[in-house]
Protein backbone atom coordinates (compact mmCIF):
# COMPACT_ATOMS: atom_id res chain seq x y z
CA UNK A 1 0.00 0.00 0.00
CA UNK A 2 1.10 3.46 -0.69
CA UNK A 3 2.95 5.23 2.31
CA UNK A 4 1.14 8.61 3.78
CA UNK A 5 4.02 10.76 3.74
CA UNK A 6 4.48 13.72 6.25
CA UNK A 7 4.20 16.08 3.89
CA UNK A 8 0.94 18.98 3.01
CA UNK A 9 -1.37 16.85 0.46
CA UNK A 10 -4.06 18.20 -2.44
CA UNK A 11 -7.67 17.28 -2.27
CA UNK A 12 -7.27 15.58 -5.49
CA UNK A 13 -4.35 13.93 -4.23
CA UNK A 14 -6.29 12.89 -0.92
CA UNK A 15 -9.08 11.54 -3.35
CA UNK A 16 -6.92 9.57 -5.42
CA UNK A 17 -4.77 7.82 -2.63
CA UNK A 18 -8.12 7.11 -1.11
CA UNK A 19 -8.85 5.27 -4.37
CA UNK A 20 -5.85 2.76 -4.05
CA UNK A 21 -6.01 2.02 -0.48
CA UNK A 22 -8.44 -0.51 1.53
CA UNK A 23 -8.18 1.55 4.84
CA UNK A 24 -10.27 4.72 5.45
CA UNK A 25 -8.32 8.30 5.75
CA UNK A 26 -9.69 11.80 6.72
CA UNK A 27 -8.62 15.23 5.32
CA UNK A 28 -8.01 18.01 7.34
CA UNK A 29 -6.00 21.23 5.86
CA UNK A 30 -3.43 19.36 3.82
CA UNK A 31 -3.11 16.67 5.87
CA UNK A 32 -4.33 13.30 5.86
CA UNK A 33 -5.63 11.56 8.52
CA UNK A 34 -5.76 7.53 8.86
CA UNK A 35 -8.83 6.14 10.67
CA UNK A 36 -8.28 2.87 13.59
CA UNK A 37 -9.61 -0.06 12.90
CA UNK A 38 -13.36 -0.34 14.37
CA UNK A 39 -14.59 -2.47 16.76
CA UNK A 40 -17.27 -5.51 15.75
CA UNK A 41 -19.68 -3.75 17.92
CA UNK A 42 -19.16 -0.55 16.05
CA UNK A 43 -19.60 -2.08 13.01
CA UNK A 44 -22.94 -3.84 14.07
CA UNK A 45 -24.59 -0.18 14.90
CA UNK A 46 -23.48 1.35 12.51
CA UNK A 47 -24.81 -1.28 9.61
CA UNK A 48 -28.07 -1.46 11.92
CA UNK A 49 -28.31 2.44 12.00
CA UNK A 50 -27.62 2.50 8.32
CA UNK A 51 -30.34 -0.47 7.54
CA UNK A 52 -33.17 0.88 9.99
CA UNK A 53 -32.43 4.56 8.40
CA UNK A 54 -32.36 2.89 5.01
CA UNK A 55 -35.87 1.09 5.81
CA UNK A 56 -37.65 4.41 6.56
CA UNK A 57 -36.49 6.54 3.60
CA UNK A 58 -36.98 4.41 0.99
CA UNK A 59 -38.65 5.58 -2.17
CA UNK A 60 -38.52 9.22 -1.00
CA UNK A 61 -35.24 9.65 -3.38
CA UNK A 62 -32.94 9.96 -0.38
CA UNK A 63 -29.23 7.96 -0.26
CA UNK A 64 -27.90 6.35 2.88
CA UNK A 65 -23.82 6.29 2.69
CA UNK A 66 -22.04 4.14 5.74
CA UNK A 67 -18.12 4.89 6.74
CA UNK A 68 -16.56 5.12 3.16
CA UNK A 69 -17.65 8.06 1.17
CA UNK A 70 -16.33 11.50 2.06
CA UNK A 71 -18.42 14.26 3.50
CA UNK A 72 -17.32 18.23 2.22
CA UNK A 73 -17.24 19.73 5.43
CA UNK A 74 -14.90 22.76 4.10
CA UNK A 75 -14.36 23.06 0.51
CA UNK A 76 -10.92 21.76 -0.11
CA UNK A 77 -9.64 21.98 3.62
CA UNK A 78 -11.74 19.09 5.12
CA UNK A 79 -13.17 15.75 4.40
CA UNK A 80 -14.26 13.75 6.97
CA UNK A 81 -15.48 9.74 6.65
CA UNK A 82 -19.17 10.15 8.84
CA UNK A 83 -20.09 6.44 10.20
CA UNK A 84 -23.44 6.77 8.64
CA UNK A 85 -24.84 9.97 6.32
CA UNK A 86 -28.20 10.42 4.75
CA UNK A 87 -28.53 13.17 1.71
CA UNK A 88 -31.90 13.70 0.36
CA UNK A 89 -30.73 16.35 -2.22
CA UNK A 90 -30.33 15.66 -6.06
CA UNK A 91 -26.96 17.50 -5.80
CA UNK A 92 -24.89 14.85 -4.30
CA UNK A 93 -26.08 12.60 -7.12
CA UNK A 94 -23.70 14.22 -9.17
CA UNK A 95 -20.44 13.48 -7.49
CA UNK A 96 -19.47 9.93 -7.26
CA UNK A 97 -16.45 10.91 -4.70
CA UNK A 98 -17.94 12.77 -1.81
CA UNK A 99 -20.99 14.58 -0.31
CA UNK A 100 -21.78 17.98 0.29
CA UNK A 101 -25.47 18.28 1.66
CA UNK A 102 -26.50 15.42 3.78
CA UNK A 103 -29.50 16.24 6.41
CA UNK A 104 -28.14 14.05 8.91
CA UNK A 105 -24.88 12.52 10.30
CA UNK A 106 -24.37 9.46 12.64
CA UNK A 107 -20.80 8.80 14.24
CA UNK A 108 -20.52 5.32 16.24
CA UNK A 109 -18.53 6.90 19.35
CA UNK A 110 -16.19 5.29 21.96
CA UNK A 111 -14.02 6.66 24.48
CA UNK A 112 -11.20 7.10 22.40
CA UNK A 113 -13.40 9.02 19.76
CA UNK A 114 -15.93 10.40 21.86
CA UNK A 115 -14.57 13.76 22.15
CA UNK A 116 -13.35 14.20 18.79
CA UNK A 117 -17.35 13.59 17.37
CA UNK A 118 -19.06 15.97 19.54
CA UNK A 119 -16.57 18.82 19.80
CA UNK A 120 -14.53 18.93 16.48
CA UNK A 121 -16.38 16.90 14.33
CA UNK A 122 -19.33 18.52 15.35
CA UNK A 123 -18.14 22.00 15.16
CA UNK A 124 -17.11 21.51 11.57
CA UNK A 125 -21.03 19.44 10.67
CA UNK A 126 -22.85 22.59 12.37
CA UNK A 127 -21.54 25.05 9.79
CA UNK A 128 -23.28 22.88 6.92
CA UNK A 129 -26.16 24.55 6.25
CA UNK A 130 -28.27 21.36 4.95
CA UNK A 131 -27.68 19.33 8.14
CA UNK A 132 -31.15 19.13 10.41
CA UNK A 133 -29.54 16.51 12.75
CA UNK A 134 -25.93 15.03 14.09
CA UNK A 135 -26.57 11.47 16.42
CA UNK A 136 -23.94 9.98 18.36
CA UNK A 137 -24.79 6.57 19.30
CA UNK A 138 -22.44 4.62 22.22
CA UNK A 139 -20.24 1.43 21.63
CA UNK A 140 -20.14 1.25 25.58
CA UNK A 141 -24.17 1.56 26.90
CA UNK A 142 -27.79 1.90 25.17
CA UNK A 143 -26.88 5.84 24.52
CA UNK A 144 -28.05 7.74 21.48
CA UNK A 145 -27.34 11.50 22.01
CA UNK A 146 -29.28 13.45 19.18
CA UNK A 147 -28.80 17.21 18.28
CA UNK A 148 -31.05 18.59 16.22
CA UNK A 149 -31.34 22.51 14.62
CA UNK A 150 -32.98 25.09 15.51
CA UNK A 151 -33.92 28.78 14.64
CA UNK A 152 -30.95 30.52 13.37
CA UNK A 153 -27.26 28.81 14.67
CA UNK A 154 -29.05 27.25 17.62
CA UNK A 155 -29.33 23.63 18.19
CA UNK A 156 -31.54 21.33 20.88
CA UNK A 157 -30.13 18.65 22.50
CA UNK A 158 -32.18 15.08 23.28
CA UNK A 159 -30.51 11.51 24.33
CA UNK A 160 -32.22 7.97 24.24
CA UNK A 161 -31.42 5.21 26.84
CA UNK A 162 -34.19 2.99 27.00
CA UNK A 163 -34.60 0.43 23.90
CA UNK A 164 -38.07 0.87 24.34
CA UNK A 165 -37.85 4.93 23.10
CA UNK A 166 -38.61 5.67 19.50
CA UNK A 167 -36.01 8.43 17.96
CA UNK A 168 -38.45 11.09 16.66
CA UNK A 169 -36.83 13.28 13.79
CA UNK A 170 -39.46 15.49 12.26
CA UNK A 171 -37.05 17.64 10.48
CA UNK A 172 -36.76 14.89 7.79
CA UNK A 173 -40.26 12.96 8.62
CA UNK A 174 -37.70 9.97 10.49
CA UNK A 175 -39.05 7.62 13.94
CA UNK A 176 -36.51 5.27 14.39
CA UNK A 177 -36.47 2.62 17.05
CA UNK A 178 -33.38 2.16 19.65
CA UNK A 179 -34.03 -1.57 19.86
CA UNK A 180 -33.43 -1.71 16.17
CA UNK A 181 -30.55 0.37 16.32
CA UNK A 182 -29.11 -1.76 18.86
CA UNK A 183 -30.12 -5.23 17.87
CA UNK A 184 -27.92 -8.44 18.75
CA UNK A 185 -25.28 -5.46 19.52
CA UNK A 186 -22.66 -6.96 22.21
CA UNK A 187 -21.91 -3.58 23.58
CA UNK A 188 -18.05 -3.12 24.79
CA UNK A 189 -18.11 -2.35 29.35
CA UNK A 190 -16.23 0.53 29.85
CA UNK A 191 -13.68 -1.48 31.74
CA UNK A 192 -12.32 -2.86 27.88
CA UNK A 193 -11.68 0.59 26.74
CA UNK A 194 -9.40 1.23 30.00
CA UNK A 195 -7.66 -1.97 29.82
CA UNK A 196 -6.57 -1.14 26.20
CA UNK A 197 -5.86 2.38 26.67
CA UNK A 198 -1.66 2.97 26.05
CA UNK A 199 -1.97 -0.72 23.56
CA UNK A 200 -2.77 -0.52 19.73
CA UNK A 201 -6.33 -0.28 19.83
CA UNK A 202 -9.05 1.11 17.48
CA UNK A 203 -9.57 4.51 17.60
CA UNK A 204 -13.76 4.23 16.99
Amino acid sequence: LPAIKERYYSPAEYFELSAQVEHRMEFEMGVIRNMGATSDVHSELMLNFASALKTVVKGRGCKVYAETVSLEVSKNKKYYLPDVMLTCDKRDHQDRQMKRYPSLVAEVVSPGSINRDREEKFQAYLKLPSLQYYLLISQEQVRIEVFSRSKGKNWQFNYYEDLADEISLPLVDIKLSVKDIYDEAELIPPTVFEESEGQDSPEK
